[in-house]
Protein backbone atom coordinates (compact mmCIF):
# COMPACT_ATOMS: atom_id res chain seq x y z
CA UNK A 1 0.00 0.00 0.00
CA UNK A 2 1.30 3.15 -1.20
CA UNK A 3 0.02 7.05 -1.27
CA UNK A 4 -0.93 6.37 -4.83
CA UNK A 5 -3.00 3.57 -6.80
CA UNK A 6 -3.78 3.13 -10.07
CA UNK A 7 -7.45 2.11 -9.18
CA UNK A 8 -9.65 5.66 -10.18
CA UNK A 9 -12.38 4.99 -7.92
CA UNK A 10 -10.01 4.69 -4.26
CA UNK A 11 -7.36 6.63 -2.90
CA UNK A 12 -5.17 3.94 -1.84
CA UNK A 13 -4.87 -0.35 -2.09
CA UNK A 14 -3.97 -1.85 1.24
CA UNK A 15 -3.88 -5.51 1.02
CA UNK A 16 -3.14 -7.33 4.72
CA UNK A 17 -2.51 -10.39 2.98
CA UNK A 18 -1.85 -12.09 -0.47
CA UNK A 19 -3.64 -15.02 -2.05
CA UNK A 20 -7.13 -16.21 -3.09
CA UNK A 21 -8.76 -19.16 -4.99
CA UNK A 22 -10.98 -18.64 -7.85
CA UNK A 23 -14.85 -19.01 -7.20
CA UNK A 24 -16.80 -17.60 -10.29
CA UNK A 25 -15.72 -16.50 -14.13
CA UNK A 26 -15.19 -13.19 -13.22
CA UNK A 27 -11.94 -14.36 -11.64
CA UNK A 28 -10.63 -16.49 -14.62
CA UNK A 29 -8.36 -13.76 -15.67
CA UNK A 30 -7.18 -12.48 -12.77
CA UNK A 31 -4.78 -9.68 -12.42
CA UNK A 32 -3.60 -10.67 -8.91
CA UNK A 33 -3.45 -14.25 -9.67
CA UNK A 34 -1.28 -13.55 -13.03
CA UNK A 35 0.55 -10.83 -11.13
CA UNK A 36 1.21 -12.79 -7.97
CA UNK A 37 2.12 -16.08 -9.46
CA UNK A 38 4.99 -13.89 -11.74
CA UNK A 39 6.67 -12.47 -8.90
CA UNK A 40 6.39 -15.52 -6.45
CA UNK A 41 4.18 -13.59 -4.05
CA UNK A 42 1.94 -17.05 -3.45
CA UNK A 43 0.94 -19.47 -4.79
CA UNK A 44 -3.30 -19.19 -5.83
CA UNK A 45 -5.38 -22.11 -5.22
CA UNK A 46 -7.71 -23.94 -2.46
CA UNK A 47 -5.13 -25.37 0.57
CA UNK A 48 -2.94 -22.82 -0.62
CA UNK A 49 -1.28 -20.51 2.21
CA UNK A 50 -2.37 -16.74 2.09
CA UNK A 51 0.84 -14.10 3.11
CA UNK A 52 0.85 -11.42 5.29
CA UNK A 53 2.22 -8.46 3.87
CA UNK A 54 4.37 -5.68 5.68
CA UNK A 55 2.70 -2.70 4.69
CA UNK A 56 0.23 -2.61 8.03
CA UNK A 57 1.99 0.42 9.30
CA UNK A 58 0.58 2.47 6.33
CA UNK A 59 -3.16 3.49 6.69
CA UNK A 60 -2.33 4.14 10.79
CA UNK A 61 0.11 7.02 8.96
CA UNK A 62 -2.46 7.64 6.34
CA UNK A 63 -5.33 8.41 8.90
CA UNK A 64 -2.74 10.55 11.04
CA UNK A 65 -2.48 12.70 7.68
CA UNK A 66 -6.37 12.82 7.78
CA UNK A 67 -6.40 13.90 11.26
CA UNK A 68 -3.53 16.81 10.89
CA UNK A 69 -4.93 17.89 7.87
CA UNK A 70 -1.52 17.74 5.43
CA UNK A 71 -1.27 19.73 2.75
CA UNK A 72 -1.56 17.83 -1.00
CA UNK A 73 1.80 17.04 -2.69
CA UNK A 74 2.49 15.11 -5.97
CA UNK A 75 2.42 12.11 -3.30
CA UNK A 76 -0.11 12.75 -0.99
CA UNK A 77 -2.37 13.50 -4.09
CA UNK A 78 -6.31 15.10 -3.05
CA UNK A 79 -8.94 12.36 -2.22
CA UNK A 80 -10.92 11.49 -5.27
CA UNK A 81 -14.15 12.47 -3.51
CA UNK A 82 -14.48 16.29 -3.50
CA UNK A 83 -15.79 17.92 -0.58
CA UNK A 84 -13.85 15.84 1.79
CA UNK A 85 -10.37 15.14 3.32
CA UNK A 86 -11.45 11.90 3.86
CA UNK A 87 -9.10 8.81 2.02
CA UNK A 88 -11.32 5.95 0.73
CA UNK A 89 -9.30 2.11 0.78
CA UNK A 90 -9.62 -0.47 -1.23
CA UNK A 91 -9.66 -3.92 0.66
CA UNK A 92 -8.59 -6.20 -1.14
CA UNK A 93 -7.00 -5.57 -4.36
CA UNK A 94 -4.39 -9.09 -3.97
CA UNK A 95 -7.00 -10.79 -2.00
CA UNK A 96 -10.44 -11.44 -0.73
CA UNK A 97 -11.27 -10.10 3.15
CA UNK A 98 -14.00 -12.68 3.67
CA UNK A 99 -11.66 -15.48 1.82
CA UNK A 100 -12.64 -18.63 4.73
CA UNK A 101 -9.18 -20.02 4.10
CA UNK A 102 -7.40 -16.63 5.71
CA UNK A 103 -6.62 -17.73 9.21
CA UNK A 104 -9.05 -16.29 11.63
CA UNK A 105 -6.48 -14.19 13.46
CA UNK A 106 -5.08 -12.53 10.03
CA UNK A 107 -8.45 -11.16 9.47
CA UNK A 108 -8.76 -10.23 13.75
CA UNK A 109 -5.91 -8.19 12.95
CA UNK A 110 -7.68 -5.86 9.92
CA UNK A 111 -10.83 -5.41 12.01
CA UNK A 112 -8.44 -3.77 14.51
CA UNK A 113 -6.65 -1.89 11.85
CA UNK A 114 -10.09 -0.71 11.19
CA UNK A 115 -11.45 0.47 14.15
CA UNK A 116 -7.99 2.47 14.59
CA UNK A 117 -8.59 4.47 11.58
CA UNK A 118 -11.51 6.31 11.72
CA UNK A 119 -10.52 8.59 9.02
CA UNK A 120 -10.00 6.30 6.47
CA UNK A 121 -13.37 4.55 4.37
CA UNK A 122 -12.67 1.32 3.77
CA UNK A 123 -13.96 -0.41 1.14
CA UNK A 124 -14.14 -3.82 1.47
CA UNK A 125 -14.71 -5.86 -1.68
CA UNK A 126 -15.49 -9.22 -1.92
CA UNK A 127 -16.90 -12.27 -4.08
CA UNK A 128 -17.98 -14.00 -1.00
CA UNK A 129 -20.53 -12.20 0.53
CA UNK A 130 -22.44 -15.04 1.77
CA UNK A 131 -19.76 -15.31 4.12
CA UNK A 132 -19.51 -11.26 5.53
CA UNK A 133 -22.76 -12.13 7.93
CA UNK A 134 -20.62 -14.73 9.74
CA UNK A 135 -17.53 -12.93 9.86
CA UNK A 136 -17.72 -9.21 10.26
CA UNK A 137 -17.62 -8.60 14.15
CA UNK A 138 -21.23 -7.14 15.47
CA UNK A 139 -18.97 -3.84 16.54
CA UNK A 140 -18.35 -3.42 12.95
CA UNK A 141 -21.88 -3.48 11.08
CA UNK A 142 -22.61 -0.53 9.73
CA UNK A 143 -19.76 1.19 10.85
CA UNK A 144 -19.26 4.79 10.17
CA UNK A 145 -16.03 3.95 8.15
CA UNK A 146 -16.90 0.42 6.41
CA UNK A 147 -18.64 0.08 2.75
CA UNK A 148 -19.10 -3.52 1.75
CA UNK A 149 -19.20 -4.23 -1.63
CA UNK A 150 -19.38 -7.13 -4.05
CA UNK A 151 -18.52 -8.18 -7.63
CA UNK A 152 -21.60 -8.94 -10.36
CA UNK A 153 -19.52 -9.59 -13.45
CA UNK A 154 -23.11 -11.09 -15.27
CA UNK A 155 -26.46 -11.71 -14.58
CA UNK A 156 -25.69 -15.26 -13.36
CA UNK A 157 -23.88 -13.68 -10.33
CA UNK A 158 -26.48 -11.16 -9.02
CA UNK A 159 -27.44 -13.61 -6.48
CA UNK A 160 -24.34 -11.91 -4.58
CA UNK A 161 -26.46 -8.87 -3.81
CA UNK A 162 -29.13 -9.93 -1.99
CA UNK A 163 -26.69 -11.65 0.37
CA UNK A 164 -24.59 -8.27 0.21
CA UNK A 165 -27.78 -6.44 1.74
CA UNK A 166 -28.09 -8.98 4.82
CA UNK A 167 -25.32 -7.21 6.72
CA UNK A 168 -26.06 -3.17 7.52
CA UNK A 169 -23.67 -0.73 5.58
CA UNK A 170 -23.13 3.04 5.24
CA UNK A 171 -22.52 1.92 1.92
CA UNK A 172 -23.27 -0.96 -0.47
CA UNK A 173 -21.68 -1.00 -3.48
CA UNK A 174 -21.28 -3.28 -6.87
CA UNK A 175 -18.06 -4.03 -8.84
CA UNK A 176 -19.09 -5.21 -12.33
CA UNK A 177 -15.67 -5.59 -13.38
CA UNK A 178 -15.14 -7.04 -15.28
CA UNK A 179 -18.46 -7.20 -17.44
CA UNK A 180 -18.64 -10.53 -19.29
CA UNK A 181 -22.10 -10.35 -20.02
CA UNK A 182 -25.19 -7.93 -20.12
CA UNK A 183 -27.05 -7.54 -16.94
CA UNK A 184 -31.03 -6.50 -17.57
CA UNK A 185 -32.19 -7.46 -14.70
CA UNK A 186 -29.93 -5.28 -12.03
CA UNK A 187 -31.47 -5.55 -8.38
CA UNK A 188 -30.50 -1.87 -7.44
CA UNK A 189 -32.78 -1.17 -4.60
CA UNK A 190 -30.57 -0.87 -1.30
CA UNK A 191 -27.16 -0.82 -3.64
CA UNK A 192 -25.65 3.33 -2.91
CA UNK A 193 -23.02 2.72 -6.05
CA UNK A 194 -21.97 1.00 -9.11
CA UNK A 195 -18.91 0.77 -10.67
CA UNK A 196 -18.27 -1.00 -14.07
CA UNK A 197 -15.31 -1.77 -16.02
CA UNK A 198 -14.31 -4.03 -18.99
CA UNK A 199 -11.38 -6.74 -18.65
CA UNK A 200 -7.89 -5.42 -19.20
CA UNK A 201 -4.58 -7.25 -19.10
CA UNK A 202 -2.98 -9.87 -21.25
CA UNK A 203 -2.63 -12.89 -18.92
CA UNK A 204 -4.22 -16.32 -18.09
CA UNK A 205 -6.94 -16.79 -20.02
CA UNK A 206 -5.92 -20.37 -21.54
CA UNK A 207 -6.68 -19.20 -25.15
CA UNK A 208 -6.43 -15.64 -26.78
CA UNK A 209 -9.93 -16.22 -28.40
CA UNK A 210 -11.30 -16.70 -24.93
CA UNK A 211 -9.74 -13.33 -23.92
CA UNK A 212 -10.61 -11.61 -27.00
CA UNK A 213 -14.65 -12.95 -26.20
CA UNK A 214 -14.22 -11.24 -22.69
CA UNK A 215 -13.06 -8.17 -23.33
CA UNK A 216 -15.30 -4.89 -24.70
CA UNK A 217 -13.24 -3.80 -26.57
CA UNK A 218 -11.43 -4.68 -30.37
CA UNK A 219 -8.63 -3.71 -32.38
CA UNK A 220 -9.38 -0.82 -35.27
CA UNK A 221 -6.30 -0.03 -36.49
CA UNK A 222 -3.81 1.32 -33.91
CA UNK A 223 -6.97 1.80 -31.82
CA UNK A 224 -8.79 0.24 -29.26
CA UNK A 225 -12.37 0.67 -29.52
CA UNK A 226 -15.68 -0.59 -27.41
CA UNK A 227 -17.30 -3.50 -29.56
CA UNK A 228 -20.91 -1.65 -30.35
CA UNK A 229 -22.65 -5.15 -28.40
CA UNK A 230 -20.70 -4.20 -25.35
CA UNK A 231 -21.26 -0.84 -25.51
CA UNK A 232 -25.41 -1.97 -25.25
CA UNK A 233 -24.62 -3.67 -22.23
CA UNK A 234 -22.63 -0.71 -20.49
CA UNK A 235 -25.43 1.49 -21.54
CA UNK A 236 -27.86 -1.23 -20.00
CA UNK A 237 -26.21 -0.61 -16.77
CA UNK A 238 -26.33 2.99 -16.93
CA UNK A 239 -29.60 3.79 -18.15
CA UNK A 240 -30.72 1.33 -15.11
CA UNK A 241 -28.40 3.24 -12.61
CA UNK A 242 -30.16 6.72 -13.64
CA UNK A 243 -33.33 5.64 -13.68
CA UNK A 244 -32.79 3.94 -9.60
CA UNK A 245 -30.81 7.58 -8.82
CA UNK A 246 -27.37 5.13 -7.93
CA UNK A 247 -24.28 6.98 -8.42
CA UNK A 248 -22.05 5.18 -11.28
CA UNK A 249 -18.62 5.25 -11.83
CA UNK A 250 -17.65 3.76 -15.23
CA UNK A 251 -13.91 2.82 -14.98
CA UNK A 252 -12.83 1.47 -18.23
CA UNK A 253 -13.04 -0.22 -21.45
CA UNK A 254 -10.13 -1.90 -21.03
CA UNK A 255 -8.11 -3.77 -22.84
CA UNK A 256 -4.01 -4.90 -22.88
CA UNK A 257 -4.16 -2.18 -20.54
CA UNK A 258 -6.78 -0.68 -18.41
CA UNK A 259 -6.59 2.62 -20.51
CA UNK A 260 -6.56 0.79 -23.75
CA UNK A 261 -10.15 1.64 -24.46
CA UNK A 262 -10.41 4.91 -22.21
CA UNK A 263 -13.51 5.31 -20.12
CA UNK A 264 -15.89 7.78 -22.34
CA UNK A 265 -19.16 6.71 -22.37
CA UNK A 266 -21.44 8.25 -25.32
CA UNK A 267 -19.31 11.47 -25.35
CA UNK A 268 -18.78 11.91 -21.20
CA UNK A 269 -17.40 10.24 -18.20
CA UNK A 270 -18.90 8.87 -15.18
CA UNK A 271 -17.08 9.88 -12.14
CA UNK A 272 -19.94 9.35 -9.37
CA UNK A 273 -19.12 8.75 -5.72
CA UNK A 274 -21.91 7.94 -3.19
CA UNK A 275 -22.47 10.38 0.06
CA UNK A 276 -22.58 8.25 2.89
CA UNK A 277 -25.90 8.87 5.16
CA UNK A 278 -28.26 10.21 2.24
CA UNK A 279 -28.62 6.48 1.04
CA UNK A 280 -26.38 7.05 -1.93
CA UNK A 281 -28.36 9.56 -4.07
CA UNK A 282 -26.77 12.40 -5.43
CA UNK A 283 -28.22 15.00 -7.78
CA UNK A 284 -28.05 14.22 -11.41
CA UNK A 285 -26.17 16.94 -13.05
CA UNK A 286 -27.28 17.59 -16.63
CA UNK A 287 -24.56 16.77 -19.42
CA UNK A 288 -22.44 19.62 -20.08
CA UNK A 289 -21.73 21.21 -23.73
CA UNK A 290 -17.98 19.93 -23.17
CA UNK A 291 -18.08 16.06 -24.05
CA UNK A 292 -14.98 15.81 -22.21
CA UNK A 293 -17.05 16.41 -19.14
CA UNK A 294 -16.24 14.86 -16.16
CA UNK A 295 -19.01 14.47 -13.88
CA UNK A 296 -18.80 14.44 -10.10
CA UNK A 297 -15.46 12.70 -9.98
CA UNK A 298 -11.89 13.07 -9.43
CA UNK A 299 -11.49 16.87 -11.11
CA UNK A 300 -15.40 17.66 -9.94
CA UNK A 301 -16.97 18.67 -13.07
CA UNK A 302 -14.05 20.91 -14.51
CA UNK A 303 -13.29 21.12 -18.41
CA UNK A 304 -9.63 21.07 -17.91
CA UNK A 305 -7.02 19.86 -15.09
CA UNK A 306 -3.80 22.34 -14.41
CA UNK A 307 -0.78 20.81 -16.06
CA UNK A 308 0.86 20.16 -12.83
CA UNK A 309 -1.79 18.09 -11.39
CA UNK A 310 -1.66 16.11 -14.63
CA UNK A 311 2.04 15.44 -14.41
CA UNK A 312 1.46 14.52 -10.52
CA UNK A 313 -1.00 12.04 -11.69
CA UNK A 314 1.27 11.16 -14.73
CA UNK A 315 3.94 9.93 -12.59
CA UNK A 316 1.77 8.47 -9.52
CA UNK A 317 0.98 5.45 -12.36
CA UNK A 318 4.45 5.05 -12.89
CA UNK A 319 4.78 4.27 -9.58
CA UNK A 320 1.91 1.83 -9.30
CA UNK A 321 4.25 -1.46 -10.30
CA UNK A 322 6.23 -0.45 -7.98
CA UNK A 323 3.86 -0.13 -4.62
CA UNK A 324 2.65 -3.65 -5.50
CA UNK A 325 6.04 -5.06 -5.67
CA UNK A 326 6.45 -3.41 -1.88
CA UNK A 327 3.06 -5.28 -0.59
CA UNK A 328 4.27 -8.37 -1.08
CA UNK A 329 7.58 -8.10 0.67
Amino acid sequence: MGETTGITWTDHTFNPWIGCTAVSAECDNCYAWDLSEFRGWAEWGRGKARHLTKTWPNPPKFNRKVERGDPFTSEWLPPVREGTRRRLVFCASLADVFDAEVPADYRQQLWQLIRKTPNLDWQLLTKRPNLIKRMLPPDLVNAPNIWLGTSVGMQATTWRIPKLLETPAVVHFLSIEPLLGPIPNLPLEGIEWVIVGGESGKGVCSTPEELERRRLVYLDGDMWKPKPTREVWVREIRDQCVAARVPLFFKQWGGPKPTSGGHGLDGREWRQFPVPGNGGDIPMKKPKKNPAAVVLGRLGGSKSTPAKTKAARANARKRWAMERRKEAQ
